[in-house]
Order: C-alpha cells, then structure tokens, then sequence
C-alpha cells in the first residue's frame, strides 16, 4: 500500500482549521459569561470555567500559530 505524504499546504489548511476552531470556542465562552452575568443568579463557578476556558483556548491558539509559522517556513 501506497501512503501519500501530506502536503505543506494540507498541513497549514488544517493548522488553520483548528486555530479557527478554538476561535469559535473562546467567542462562544465569553458569550456565555456576557449570558451568564446578565442571569438573575449568575453562578460564579460557571463563569469562572468560562474564563478557565478563554485561556486555554488562547494558549493553545498561540502554540497553533507558531506551529503555522513553522510549517510555512518550511
């Protein structure tokens, strides 16, 4: 069996995927925070997993952009 290699280009298009998918999933937890305050009874755990999950998703975009970075240079 004959495996491809996977294309510089295929490599950065998924880098690419994964860093807009980690977008997606920051906007969607500072969304819920701006829900959450605006509740009756915010729940300060809730928010706080929120904002637990905001850096997370920073982080690991940051690593993705370098690795980006990398794989165009290559």
């Amino acid at each position: 069996m004959v495996t491809k290699e996977v294309t510089k280009q295929e490599k950065l298009d998924l880098v690419a995927s994964r860093i807009r998918n980690h977008k997606i999933n920051k906007f969607n937890s500072e969304l819920f925070i701006i829900e959450e305050e605006a509740s009756l009874a915010p729940t300060e755990s809730d928010i706080a997993s929120a904002r637990a999950s905001i850096l997370s998703s920073e982080s690991q975009i940051a690593a993705l952009e370098e690795t980006y970075s990398v794989i165009q240079a290559e």
